[in-house]
């Protein structure tokens, strides 16, 4: 399966060394009505892409 998603921008300023983690959720918590379903998502590294525009002060 193939997904494209366009983020909302949200500005935060990082110190060097700082780690920037994806998170990914099976449910949209706002508009979806939430089971206990134990989803298992899978994400090929190798295939996979996210790019990150930045701005030194």
């Amino acid at each position: 399966m193939d997904i494209h998603l366009e983020l909302q921008p949200i500005i935060y300023k990082l110190e060097e060394g700082y780690n920037i983690r994806l998170v990914l959720y099976t449910t949209d918590f706002e508009m979806t009505i939430r089971d206990n379903t134990a989803y298992h998502l899978t994400v090929d590294l190798a295939q996979s892409m996210l790019t990150l525009p930045c701005q030194k002060e």
